[in-house]
């Protein structure tokens, strides 16, 4: 019996239109394409005070992801990139606080100045001064489309209203395109 065997060695697999489809560094690493971009992410550990029962854009610092450069921090906004039109998960998280009992809170994904995606929390005046609220949706985005963070915090009257950051607990935003 005679066992027959074959090897290809090749550093590029490309498709009819000569694009790399899978790459190797040589040393046994392969890389595909870079389907699920863009990625964008932006935290902030900062607290930033809001005015009672007002919806109020969340602001951050840098991006500590950005592969397409599409957030403008000016605008506090991303922007889908040329060429990377998709489907997009886009993910937030809200830490809300008020210094008086907390009525309810509200975490809101905004695309192009419009509310596609609002997480709610109501407590009704409990004593319950912080609420953690997600929120997150699938949308298609064309070029151009800007994607925003916003929220509301709703507290008994004559407090301090914030959207809540320490060390261990970062309001985030985040998104990427998960297909075309």
């Amino acid at each position: 019996e005679h066992s027959m065997s074959s090897i290809l060695k090749v550093d590029q697999l490309q498709d009819s239109g000569g694009n790399a489809i899978i790459t190797s560094d040589g040393s046994g690493n392969f890389t595909t394409q870079n389907i699920l971009t863009p990625v964008f992410h932006v935290q902030d550990s900062a607290e930033q005070v809001v005015s009672d029962n007002t919806v109020t854009k969340v602001t951050y610092g840098g991006a500590s992801i950005d592969t397409d450069s599409g957030w403008d921090t000016s605008n506090e906004r991303w922007t889908v990139p040329s060429g990377k039109a998709g489907k997009y998960i886009i993910t937030t998280l809200l830490n809300i606080y008020s210094s008086t009992a907390l009525d309810a809170g509200s975490n809101y994904i905004r695309v192009n100045g419009t509310t596609v995606q609002t997480g709610y929390m109501d407590v009704g005046g409990s004593h319950d001064y912080h609420l953690s609220i997600t929120c997150s949706t699938i949308k298609d985005l064309s070029v151009g489309d800007y994607v925003e963070h916003w929220g509301l915090v709703n507290g008994e009257p004559s407090g301090t209203y914030k959207f809540y950051s320490d060390s261990n607990i970062l309001r985030s935003f985040s998104l990427y395109r998960i297909g075309s």
